[in-house]
């Protein structure tokens, strides 16, 4: 159990969930920007939905951890603003996400009537809308990734030649 608590509080292992909660919401931003191309019907189309769905939801996770791992406070509160930026645009397409599926194609291709809609669905799915975005932002300034827990040197492989530890200068030789 006290295994299980160390690996739940590491950096780490946020930084884990927090990529998964970036596939999570990929899909979301995967649908919309295929369904919204001005490039319909092509091979191009997936391709291109693929990339604007990395780009977008990645830049939620990057501006997160800069915030974690900047020492500026001033560059922190930045990276914080412009996570919550991505945080309220995620939130956007989710919520075209769901009510398109559950509300516009409903009414128009299934001719439902609006009684006839399943609002607990509804409901259900716009809190998911916020949801995911807000929690992947509260990893903003959370995650601090610092270099000694990326990478280590025995993995690299280098020798400390010379260094000043005051300073912050080193050598090192790649082996």
């Amino acid at each position: 159990m006290n295994k299980l608590k160390t690996f739940l509080s590491r950096d780490t292992t946020g930084l884990i969930i927090a990529i998964i909660g970036v596939f999570i919401q990929g899909f979301h931003t995967f649908f919309v920007a295929l369904q919204t191309s001005s490039i319909q019907h092509t091979i191009f189309t997936p391709i291109y939905a693929l990339l604007v769905s990395i780009f977008v939801s990645s830049g939620l996770l990057f501006f997160s951890l800069r915030a974690g791992s900047t020492k500026n406070e001033l560059d922190r509160i930045k990276y914080q603003e412009i996570s919550n930026n991505f945080r309220w645009f995620e939130t956007f397409i989710n919520l075209y996400y769901v009510l398109r599926r559950l509300i516009y194609l409903p009414l128009t291709v299934d001719n439902k009537e609006w009684l006839q809609l399943n609002y607990f669905d509804i409901v259900i799915g716009v809190a998911f809308s916020f949801a995911l975005p807000y929690i992947l932002s509260l990893y903003s300034g959370q995650i601090k990734l610092e270099s000694k827990e990326l990478i280590k040197g025995e993995e690299l492989n280098v020798k400390l030649i010379e260094g000043n530890k005051k300073e912050g200068r080193f050598r090192f030789r790649i082996l």
